[in-house]
């Protein structure tokens, strides 16, 4: 049986969500990813209703900005943060106060309500939707026999009646090296929706291998929060993502004619 992915201090933003959607506030509002190990990146930010870049944001964060901290089942969380500086192989780093870890978050600046829709945990083992993505493998000429799940989230993104499914999917053939791809392996992100009337599933972010590379990297995706990072009223796909010396995180826009990627940051080799 699904499950609400939103726990109890979401439920107010939550209600105010559904019932208006106001505009984005004046003035920059910065967007900062933060990965499991506590590493926070800039990854831009939103000024009278346009996408600012990382570099763009960076110089005209002042320290002390207010964000709202979320992941799908916690938050929001109140924060502030420092200015974005340079540490080592990490670029735009922020800290943020109190401290976030354990798992993939989001903290988004401005006042608009960060969770316009409410989002719903499924069981990942539902053979509809292993075959959906076995199929779109297919699709692709990706030799797949098999894939896993680790995600099924159900939300309605366009506010239209008619729920949309993000499919988080993985395989590589057991081995103990992070490096080395075998043809059928994968690693992505699928949105199932209908369009023109008929069921679609479509890529999001991700890598399928059509064939053995010793040096391909075994990446993994992780769908970390689906909250309005741009401030439109819509909900964004906030996709964390972990391959050998490095990770990042990205965010897409689902409600165009294909995801569209809008803003991300990483750290790594």
């Amino acid at each position: 049986m699904p499950r609400p992915v939103l726990l109890r201090p979401l439920l107010g933003l939550l209600a105010l969500g559904l019932a208006s959607v106001p505009a984005a506030a004046d003035g920059p509002a910065p967007i900062v990813a933060v990965s499991p190990s506590g590493k926070a990146c800039l990854m831009g930010g939103i000024r009278d209703g346009r996408v600012l870049d990382a570099a763009t944001m960076k110089p005209l964060l002042q320290g002390g900005e207010a964000y709202r901290v979320l992941d799908l089942y916690n938050g929001p969380v109140a924060a502030t943060g420092s200015r974005a500086v340079d540490e080592d192989i990490c670029t735009d780093v922020v800290a943020l106060s109190p401290d976030f870890d354990q798992v993939a978050w989001v903290a988004i600046g401005g006042t608009w309500p960060p969770v316009p829709r409410p989002v719903m945990s499924q069981d990942p083992d539902q053979p509809v939707y292993v075959q959906a993505v076995l199929d779109w493998l297919k699709a692709q000429g990706i030799p797949a026999a098999r894939t896993t799940l680790s995600q099924v989230l159900r939300l309605d993104i366009e506010g239209d009646g008619t729920d949309e499914v993000l499919l988080t999917a993985e395989y590589y053939v057991p081995g103990e090296s992070v490096l080395g791809v075998t043809a059928g392996d994968h690693a992505v992100v699928l949105m199932r929706r209908i369009a023109k009337g008929k069921i679609e599933t479509v890529r999001v972010t991700g890598t399928a291998h059509a064939a053995t590379d010793p040096d391909g990297l075994r990446e993994h995706y992780r769908v970390s929060a689906l909250a309005d990072v741009d401030g439109d009223g819509v909900p964004e796909a906030v996709i964390h993502s972990l391959y050998h010396e490095g990770e990042g995180t990205d965010a897409y826009r689902l409600n165009g004619s294909a995801p569209e990627f809008i803003m991300g940051c990483g750290c790594g080799l």
